[in-house]
């Protein structure tokens, strides 16, 4: 330990020396009695030292001056001051500068030196093993990001790996078992593309659903709308989720696209698709509409989808109601997804 005693009367710092010996007797001191010069020569940037001492009427300045230039050095470095000419002013002055302790220089206040001294470096070591900690547990979030950086990075890699390894299987072979393998490969897909989203937004808790299902309305449309069907989106406002909601959300919003562009329409004119989007407000749910204009479909009914178990299972992932009924222009089906306000939902600002 390591202490900067700054008092002009060489008594005044034996006294000091003495009552700090007795708590850390290894300590050793760098005094300070003359001038300003030597003070700022051997405190230099303050990283030498645990803690100062000074007086507050020093005959070449005084004990603010003394803490202002300690403390723009170093904050965190105690500071106490040990002065019999001070008063109640001067002390409030000095600890809203920063001070950490003020001590009246008498006989009787030599037990309350000795304590101030135990308390401002109990302090400071607590601060400095703080700062430590949150040290560590900084790098070990920037580790844990990086590696989920990395791992999102691969899994989308991974899927999109996949995704042509199953289209370059599906080629030449029998027509429904191409059907599947691209049924496949299309569902991998709404997940690379949850996984590009998160990728590309650096962030986690911010998927962008308006952006991924006008994407994902727009791709069925040109595969499974046979040049008839018409889109319409009618997005109201933004919708963020976490990958962890993001995710089941994405394919339970294909496989209802799918089956109302698969089994909705017999090819009349005028059919559309309209996807809707009503935004978060406070204590209302975020809802997602798909509507078909056409025969309408059933997606509890078997069929070249998931099935209707598994997009409950993804429903209840997703943190949505899923509610099936009758289209608005009384013909076809309207599905309604709303979701429910939870974590990893981010409300619009």
């Amino acid at each position: 330990m390591h202490v900067l005693l700054l008092d002009d009367n060489p008594d005044d710092r034996e006294l000091v020396k003495r009552e700090v010996r007795a708590l850390f007797p290894e300590v050793s001191f760098e005094e300070v009695g003359t001038d300003w010069d030597r003070f700022e020569t051997v405190f230099g940037d303050g990283s030498g030292y645990d803690l100062v001492v000074t007086d507050y009427a020093l005959r070449w300045t005084d004990g603010i001056k003394i803490l202002t230039h300690v403390k723009a050095a170093r904050p965190d470095l105690p500071v106490i001051m040990f002065t019999g000419t001070g008063d109640q002013e001067i002390a409030v002055e000095a600890m809203k500068a920063g001070l950490d302790d003020y001590v009246v220089k008498s006989p009787r206040h030599l037990a309350r030196l000795r304590a101030s001294v135990r308390a401002v470096i109990g302090h400071a070591e607590g601060r400095a093993a703080l700062r430590a900690r949150e040290a560590e547990l900084a790098e070990a979030l920037r580790q844990k990001e990086v590696l989920l950086w990395e791992l999102h990075h691969r899994v989308k890699n991974n899927l999109q790996t996949a995704i042509a390894l199953l289209r370059l299987r599906g080629r030449g072979r029998d027509p429904a078992i191409r059907r599947d393998l691209d049924a496949v490969a299309a569902r991998l897909g709404a997940l690379a593309d949850v996984q590009s989203r998160v990728y590309a937004a650096g962030d986690l808790d911010a998927v962008d659903m308006r952006a991924l299902v006008t994407d994902m309305a727009r791709s069925l449309i040109e595969v499974y709308g046979n040049g008839h069907v018409t889109l319409r989106l009618d997005l109201a406002g933004p919708l963020s989720l976490s990958v962890r909601r993001a995710a089941p959300l994405a394919l339970l919003l294909y496989e209802v696209m799918l089956a109302a562009l698969t089994h909705g329409f017999d090819g009349h004119a005028d059919e559309t698709l309209t996807v809707s989007l009503v935004p978060m407000t406070e204590g209302t749910p975020a809802v997602i509409t798909i509507e078909d204009n056409g025969r309408g479909f059933d997606p509890v009914a078997p069929g070249d989808g998931m099935g209707w178990p598994l997009i409950q299972q993804l429903a209840v992932e997703a943190g949505t109601t899923l509610e099936v009924g009758q289209g608005s222009a009384g013909r076809g089906t309207r599905v309604a997804l709303r979701l429910h306000p939870a974590a990893g939902t981010v409300a619009p600002s």
